[in-house]
C-alpha cells in the first residue's frame, strides 16, 4: 500500500473550499464564499467568506506547502482592506498551509495583538480514491525564540507603518522602532 501523501494542487483547493466554505472558515457557521482573490504564484490565493447571519466576514490566504510570514502579511493587509471597504462589520483572518512552522505560528500570535487571526494546518488524505481535507488550528510551541519574535515584531510594525494614518489600528504604533525584544532606542 502507498503511504505517500496525495498531492494537492491550489485549483483542487480551491474547488473543495468552494464547495465547503466551512474547511476554512473558523467559528462560522454555514459560510458562504463571496469572492477569491488570485496570486501570480500558482500555489497562493486568498478567499474572503461571509457569514449569512451577522455579515461577518473572514479573509483566509492559502498556501500550499510551508507558511511563512509573508502569508501573514498578506492575510492582514486583506484583513485591513476589508475592514476599510465594510467597517460596520466583524472581521476576521486567517492562514492555511499544509504545514505551519513553528516561527510562522509564532507570528501569528503577535500578529493576534492587533488583529482576530488564526493559523490553520491543512491535512490531506486519500480515502476510497478521493481527497479528504481538515484544517487544525496551530498554536505557537512553549517556549521563546526572542530573535524570531523580533524579526516577526519588526515586519508587523512595517505593515502597521505602511497603513493608512487615518486607519484605527495605526494608533497601536507607538514609541521607536525596537532594536532588541523588550529594549528600545534611546
Amino acid at each position: 500500500m502507498d503511504t505517500t501523501p496525495p498531492q494537492l494542487d491550489a485549483m483542487t483547493l480551491l474547488k473543495h473550499i468552494e464547495q465547503t466554505p466551512a474547511l476554512v472558515a473558523v467559528g462560522m457557521t454555514a459560510p458562504v464564499l463571496e469572492r477569491v482573490v488570485q496570486h501570480p504564484e500558482p500555489d497562493r490565493f486568498a478567499v474572503l467568506l461571509a457569514s449569512p447571519n451577522d455579515g461577518a466576514r473572514h479573509v483566509v490566504e492559502v498556501q500550499l506547502g510551508e507558511a511563512d510570514e509573508d502569508q501573514v502579511l498578506r492575510a492582514l493587509a486583506h484583513w485591513a482592506v476589508e475592514r476599510q471597504r465594510l467597517p460596520g462589520l466583524e472581521h476576521h483572518a486567517a492562514i492555511v498551509a499544509e504545514c505551519i512552522p513553528p516561527h510562522v505560528a509564532r507570528a501569528v500570535a503577535l500578529a493576534r495583538r492587533i488583529a482576530p487571526i488564526e493559523a490553520l494546518e491543512l491535512e490531506v488524505e486519500q480515502r476510497e480514491g478521493t481527497l479528504a481535507l481538515q484544517v487544525e488550528p496551530v498554536d505557537p510551541p512553549a517556549g521563546a525564540d526572542p530573535e524570531a519574535e523580533l524579526a516577526s515584531a519588526l515586519r508587523l510594525r512595517g505593515f502597521l507603518e505602511s497603513l493608512d494614518p487615518a486607519d484605527p489600528l495605526s494608533a497601536r504604533l507607538t514609541g521607536p522602532r525596537p532594536t532588541r525584544l523588550g529594549w528600545r532606542e534611546d
